[in-house]
């Protein structure tokens, strides 16, 4: 895939790059960092954050992108599923794209890209071409017609069920990662139940010992060093005996 964006920019074609992640907490790195490496400029490469049930119009970044993108262009994905929340809405902006002459790129199942499942028809086709011909009987040409038009509804269908196949995959992906959240969620909420606490780091328990540093150390009778040093001793780290004096002064 690498191979083939360099040729395209050594054609001048422009090529979009789009990422999603689900949560603001959660980093684009990694993927922005696989774009440049393939020698995309920032200026080229959209993003959001927001979850994977969105619709691509609900997405701003995506849909500023696509009000940019111009017939010839290219648009280069990780996955089939930056496309769409479930396998319908894949499809519909997948083909709504390709209606726009947009080209798609998909870096994890390259056989999806819109121009390989051209090159696929185009095969397909190859293959029948010789059902051009007209026979000079109305009857038999009207029927090689029609046959052309049924192989032709075939290979859309071909190409279809293998776009199909993987936006199911990615829908079913998604739902998986909604349901091992839930239930990490519910284990957890279980075993703090047990434990008789609720969700956080256990509360310190302030013994007046600790108390006595902190006001020293407030006092500034002893330095931070040695109040640090005698706060360990008592199991209480250093960003806690901060937060601790803070709340003292």
């Amino acid at each position: 895939m690498k191979n083939r964006v360099n040729m395209l920019f050594q054609d001048k074609k422009r090529v979009w790059a789009y990422w999603r992640v689900s949560t603001s907490k959660q980093s684009e790195g990694r993927q922005t960092k696989i774009f440049e490496d393939y020698g995309l400029d920032n200026l080229f490469i959209r993003g959001d954050k927001i979850t994977g049930k969105s619709n691509a119009e609900d997405r701003n970044m995506y849909s500023e992108m696509k009000k940019l993108m111009v017939t010839g262009d290219y648009l280069l994905i990780k996955n089939l599923d930056r496309l769409g929340r479930d396998k319908k809405l894949i499809l519909k902006e997948y083909w709504n794209l390709v209606d726009r002459g947009i080209n798609i790129l998909i870096i994890d199942t390259p056989y999806l890209s819109s121009e390989d499942l051209k090159s696929q028809a185009e095969k397909q086709a190859d293959i029948f071409k010789d059902f051009t011909m007209n026979t000079g009987n109305g009857l038999l040409d009207d029927f090689i017609s029609g046959l052309r038009e049924l192989i032709k509804k075939l290979m859309i269908g071909m190409i279809d069920q293998q776009l199909e196949n993987e936006a199911l995959r990615a829908e079913a992906e998604r739902v998986n990662i909604a349901l091992r959240v839930k239930e990490g969620v519910k284990i957890a909420q279980e075993r703090l139940k047990i434990e008789n606490r609720g969700w956080g780091r256990p509360c310190i328990d302030i013994t007046p010992e600790v108390e006595e540093i902190i006001k020293r150390w407030s006092s500034r009778e002893i330095m931070q060093k040695e109040a640090l040093k005698e706060l360990k001793e008592h199991g209480i780290g250093r960003t806690t005996a901060y937060k601790l004096k803070l709340n003292k002064s």
